[in-house]
């Protein structure tokens, strides 16, 4: 669900000038339409190995809603109609040929963690934020580097923008302490690189930006979140 996150929840946050993400295979997003309306963001296809973009769009219950091949080194401005309103999940691929995704700033639009895919950053992302739901004592994650791509060093932020801790494992476990009253927030990457990563006590998503991230449902409601409309 999307989250109209506070001020205080935000922390110290800077909006961006653009929201670029570039990658080389495969990735899933969690997209949100909040009245019915069309889903908008732009993706360019690259044209390496001579390989194939499509993608497919379903919604919350797994019935497919779009599907498309797009042309390679091309740049397609989507506007995605939809049936209804609600939670919709695009899964890209690009067989390798690398691709770019843009998206405004108001765009709800995260990204589901976990040790589902193969993610290959092309380049680094400046910040990537996600929540740590109240109660929490420490942030656990694993990663290890996605072959061919690299990866590793990146810092934890805490919602305040300081540097909680420099990161630079490969195939191993990451344990970051949460000071009191920092549970409930945003924190975020600085700088990092997908690979396969995985919270082991935090909901697997993260965003670009606050407006773009959202929760599972039972943890906005648990953690008693102001639920976008």
């Amino acid at each position: 669900m999307p989250v109209l996150w506070t001020a205080a929840q935000k922390g110290q946050y800077t909006p961006p000038t653009e929201i670029k993400q570039t990658y080389q295979g495969a990735m899933k997003y969690a997209l949100y339409s909040a009245r019915g309306e069309p889903l908008e963001f732009t993706t360019k296809a690259g044209d390496a190995w001579g390989c194939i973009n499509r993608y497919s769009l379903k919604d919350g219950k797994g019935n497919e809603v779009a599907t498309a091949t797009l042309k390679n080194k091309e740049t397609t401005v989507h506007k995605i109609a939809v049936p209804g309103p609600g939670l919709y999940w695009r899964e890209y691929n690009d067989n390798g040929s690398y691709w770019e995704m843009y998206a405004n700033f108001g765009t709800v639009s995260t990204l589901a963690l976990g040790m589902t895919y193969d993610y290959r950053n092309s380049s680094i992302p400046a910040q990537m934020f996600f929540y740590v739901p109240k109660g929490i004592k420490n942030i656990e994650y694993y990663y290890i580097r996605t072959n061919f791509h690299g990866g590793g060093p990146h810092k934890v932020l805490d919602p305040m923008g300081k540097v909680a801790k420099d990161v630079d494992v490969n195939g191993d476990w990451v344990t970051v302490p949460v000071p009191a009253g920092m549970d409930g927030r945003l924190w975020s990457f600085q700088n990092p690189v997908l690979g396969f990563f995985s919270f082991n006590n935090l909901p697997n998503y993260y965003a670009a930006t606050p407006v773009g991230l959202m929760v599972p449902k039972e943890v906005a409601e648990k953690n008693g979140l102001v639920l976008r409309k």
